[in-house]
């Protein structure tokens, strides 16, 4: 009910009463979030009743919801990218870009954090809600650039040398990550959630472990050092967000409706 997945700070192990009661309290309050829980709870078991195919954005969605030990057939189809979403070759400088939310669940602090350990760091461009307050509280290589239109943000993109996706909670896609890859930008990302579907690593990105700042700084100042290896591995991304286009994608959905129409919705 809280849309993080995470508790204490750390990613839930899943629904149970115990564990919802007491988030939806904290965040709802005791008025709202009871309720809330509870109809959470009848809507779900309605939903599981009633439907005959789910469409889950990614594999990670569809293992946290258990929908790969249901009877519910269900096929990915991820979100995606414009056909025409593309950008030069990757630049040889420009800054480390991070865009979101800056909250602890998508990392931030960690980013910082490894970016602080970093050799000859390049300039860390935060863009996003809650990016002046980081940055007003990190040395002077970071900056903010607040919250940005999309075409804003990918023009940013299209500067950096390459981008950070350092998400500590399982984000549920990682749209970000994949407009930084069409855009032809080397990620370094977290090996969680639905980023792994997005990144591959050692082929257009670099995956850690969440909230590991040691292993980010490596994985960062080995790009760092390595112009060629980030212009492989922006290569490469361009060339594999071709699976992520809208021409790709839309016909995955079309196919499912399809096949719950004619009664055949094996997955």
């Amino acid at each position: 009910a809280t849309r993080r997945l995470t508790r204490d700070g750390s990613v839930c192990a899943g629904p149970a009463p115990a564990r919802c009661i007491r988030c939806v309290r904290g965040h709802y309050g005791v008025v709202k979030g009871l309720p809330t829980l509870a109809a959470n709870v009848v809507s779900s078991r309605l939903e599981r009743a009633t439907a005959d195919m789910y469409l889950p954005i990614s594999h990670d969605v569809a293992i946290r919801n258990g929908l790969d030990r249901g009877r519910v057939p269900f096929r990915v189809v991820p979100n995606f990218v414009p056909d025409a979403l593309a950008g030069p070759p990757s630049p040889d400088d420009g800054p480390i870009v991070f865009a979101g939310d800056c909250v602890p669940e998508k990392g931030v602090d960690v980013l910082v954090e490894a970016h602080e350990r970093l050799r000859d760091a390049p300039p860390l461009v935060l863009v996003g809600r809650g990016s002046e307050e980081i940055a007003a509280a990190a040395g002077a290589n970071v900056s903010a650039r607040g919250v940005k239109s999309h075409a804003e943000t990918l023009d940013i993109f299209r500067s950096a040398s390459m981008t950070s996706a350092p998400s500590v909670w399982p984000e549920p896609f990682g749209l970000v990550a994949l407009e930084a890859v069409a855009i032809g930008r080397a990620v370094v990302a977290t090996r969680i959630g639905g980023l792994t579907d997005v990144v591959v690593d050692g082929e257009n990105g670099l995956l850690v472990e969440p909230g590991d700042a040691t292993g980010l700084a490596a994985a960062l100042q080995r790009l760092v050092d390595d112009p060629a290896l980030r212009r492989r591995l922006g290569d490469a991304g361009r060339e594999r967000s071709a699976a992520f286009r809208a021409s790709a994608i839309a016909p995955l959905g079309e196919e499912a409706y399809a096949a719950v129409l004619a009664g055949g919705a094996a997955s």
